[in-house]
């Protein structure tokens, strides 16, 4: 991925996010937001996180962009059971609030997410 330049801004990065799909995409493999990027991904959190970690199925590796650090860990298949987006990632969300700090505002902003979703097949077969 390559920088692009805006008459105005400068020299612009692209997003952790799209270099972290091109290279999942180039290695054919798979990947899932975890943390406070899945958070942030799914509305639960206003803050981007400067380093963004994802499992995956390819090599694990560390990538450095400037300032920001996107971390590729390995894991097991079952991870990646899911069809859909948003049962993954609230997976991740959850894990990462923890039981104990879990508040009403998330329960009701991810069962709003979850209502609002088009597929209802996939919602279904990922619960």
């Amino acid at each position: 991925m390559y920088p692009t330049i805006d008459k105005e801004l400068g020299v612009m990065l692209p997003s952790p996010e799209t270099i972290a799909k091109a290279i999942a995409k180039r290695d054919n493999a798979r990947i899932l937001p975890t943390g406070n990027h899945a958070m942030n991904l799914l509305g639960l959190s206003s803050q981007v996180p400067m380093n963004v970690v994802y499992l995956t199925d390819g090599s694990p590796r560390k990538i450095s962009i400037g300032k920001r650090k996107i971390t590729f860990q390995k894991t097991s298949p079952r991870n990646f059971i899911y069809k859909g987006k948003i049962i993954p990632l609230s997976v991740a969300a959850l894990k990462t609030i923890g039981k104990n700090n879990l508040i009403p505002e998330y329960i009701a902003r991810l069962e709003n997410i979850i209502t609002q979703s088009e597929d209802k097949k996939i919602l279904i077969n990922d619960v």
